[in-house]
């Protein structure tokens, strides 16, 4: 049994394990980056499902041998389970027009054992990701419970409009990784003798 979430690019499949009688396991795929996540429902067992279209929205409906439970219009939830995700900061020239270097980021996030972030970058509205580099957040320098995650390019990325990318991975049940404001964004303009 299978659902696509477009908007959030998830594909889920829920599926009978060898051991139960229904179906009890999920697999969630991202389809834009590739990751999976895995789900077990160790108190329920599933014995159908359907996807219903309600007042203009689809729905997704798994049903127990007694009760039919509707999922969040919120899904993928953070329950504890593993889900990758990510967070972009958009197509942006920084406030200042013409080529420039994007030379990096600086922002905090949660310090959490398990915890992984990954930063890349891309140029002037292509789909391709450069320079992606991964950070722990278990032992980061940082001030109390934040974790600080310095990325930096070198020589810089040249372009005239940037994208930010931070994948946040969770290797370990519990909280969810976070971003936390404010983020630094780090630029130098195209000098004159460059500009050829």
């Amino acid at each position: 049994i299978g659902e696509a979430y477009p908007d959030k690019d998830i594909y889920s499949l829920f599926y009978q394990s060898k051991t139960a009688d229904g179906i009890s396991n999920q697999i969630l795929l991202n389809f834009r980056t590739g990751e999976f996540a895995h789900r077990e429902y160790a108190d329920l067992s599933f014995t159908a499902a359907a996807l219903a279209r309600r007042s203009g929205v689809n729905k997704f409906y798994l049903a127990s041998s007694t009760i039919v439970y509707e999922q969040s219009d919120i899904y993928p939830t953070e329950d504890g389970t593993k889900l990758d995700r990510y967070y972009d900061i958009d197509w942006n020239d920084f406030g200042l027009a013409g080529d420039k270097w994007l030379k990096g980021v600086e922002f905090s996030t949660l310090k959490k054992p398990g915890g992984r972030v990954a930063v890349s970058v891309a140029v002037d509205d292509k789909d391709e990701f450069y320079f992606e580099k991964f950070f722990t957040l278990k032992n980061m320098p940082g001030s109390g419970d934040y974790a600080r995650v310095v990325y930096r390019i070198d020589p810089g990325l040249r372009g005239t409009r940037h994208k930010i990318r931070i994948r946040l991975f969770h290797d370990e049940t519990g909280n969810a990784v976070e971003v936390t404001p404010p983020m630094k964004i780090f630029y130098e303009p195209i000098s004159e003798n460059e500009s050829t």
